[in-house]
């Protein structure tokens, strides 16, 4: 998205929103981006247009350190695959939100999920269901006599997509069970919904979620992304080996890949961030993943892009510091001029500002506080002080 096609009003919002946190809002997200574009151009054109929209699957990892740039690319992935027709998650794995936790993540998933129809944003899978049905929803009857690993969920997807009243008693439970909440049959069964049984637990949600991404495939959605974002050391054992709790996080993210790899998780897109030393914990610890990863840490910075882990620093155009920097200052200058202010000596006070923080954060992730800096400066200028 070029800064040409972004309101003022857009540009402020998104500084105001960088200033405190270093990073701009998803709708603007890639307004501000420095370096990305020629790998989200390959993201795109060979796993989104051509193994997803084949039928195929992938699970992708992004390693690096905090403040490094990882929930940025993430948005970005986000804003991508939203224009082109995907049903998106991106998942937040923090104190409240453990991966070991895949009843916890799959009801999140349920409620949380977005898409685009019709050009406008959709969040939660039944307000999903109900606009596809809305607009002439393709593929029921295919839906309706395709084997699924849940068949009560899927029944009750196929009866919500269906359903043209929200507010009726049926479509309130409907909601319930599609979002993972406790509705036992003869609740349902009370209100003539029939068919939907065997409510979200421990043993069922990887049923729910291969459901789930099969249907939406039959309904026509162009495929499913599956955002995770590591913001803690959860996935790194601390002393010795890991506990109980990893390895059942390091298991179930073992479960993703073979889905991406068997087809079980047919045009699926799963993408973790990790911080450094992931990886080699889960091949020293957990085997069976470092294995299915295939990893040979060769850290050549021009490694292929079609490995499925990667550093930030590999997709990254601007990877010196210093050259980041001044694409980033470029950024800042023209969003301040968008909003009809003067950025005459804008840049060199933004460039002594930016390799101070970059100096304070050596040897670490510098970009979100670079952002942040250079927002403030933005901001400052644009509200003339």
């Amino acid at each position: 998205m070029a800064q040409t096609d972004v309101t003022p009003d857009a540009i402020i919002t998104a500084l105001e929103t960088m200033a405190e946190n270093g990073e701009p809002p998803p709708t603007n997200i890639s307004v501000f981006d420095v370096g990305s574009d020629h790998y989200l151009r390959f993201f795109v054109e060979e796993i989104c247009d051509l193994l997803v929209a084949g039928g195929g699957s992938t699970c992708r990892f992004f390693e690096g350190p905090y403040g490094a740039g990882k929930t940025h690319l993430l948005k970005l992935l986000e804003e991508r695959a939203l224009k082109l027709g995907f049903a998106v998650v991106r998942t937040d794995l923090s104190s409240d939100l453990h991966l070991e936790d895949w009843k916890a993540i799959t009801r999140y998933i349920l409620q949380d999920m977005q898409a685009n129809i019709n050009g406008e944003p959709v969040r939660s899978l039944f307000n999903i269901l109900t606009s596809l049905g809305n607009r002439g929803a393709k593929g029921l009857a295919r839906l309706k006599t395709t084997p699924m690993p849940h068949p009560g969920f899927k029944n009750a997807i196929f009866q919500a997509v269906q359903h043209s009243n929200s507010n009726s008693t049926e479509a309130h439970l409907l909601r319930a069970f599609l979002h993972g909440e406790k509705v036992t049959a003869a609740q349902l069964k009370k209100s003539g919904i029939y068919g939907v049984k065997n409510s979200l637990n421990e043993r069922n949600a990887e049923a729910f979620i291969k459901t789930l991404i099969e249907s939406l495939n039959i309904l026509g959605l162009s495929g499913f992304m599956l955002l995770f974002d590591e913001n803690e050391r959860s996935f790194q054992p601390r002393r010795g080996s890991p506990n109980r709790k990893q390895l059942n996080a390091a298991n179930l993210m073992r479960h993703l890949v073979d889905g991406c790899i068997t087809g079980t998780l047919p045009r699926t897109i799963v993408v973790f961030t990790i911080l450094p030393g992931f990886l080699e914990a889960m091949t020293l610890h957990y085997q069976a993943l470092g294995q299915r990863l295939a990893m040979v840490r060769d850290m050549d910075i021009n490694g292929s892009w079609r490995w499925p882990v990667l550093s930030l620093e590999q997709i990254n155009t601007a990877r010196e510091p210093e050259l980041f920097l001044e694409h980033s200052i470029s950024r800042f200058c023209a969003a301040v001029e968008k909003c009809g202010v003067s950025s005459q000596g804008l840049a060199e006070a933004m460039k002594l500002r930016g390799t101070r923080i970059i100096e304070q954060n050596a040897g670490s992730g510098y970009k979100r506080d670079l952002m942040k800096g250079l927002a403030v400066l933005a901001m400052e200028r644009i509200r003339g002080r």
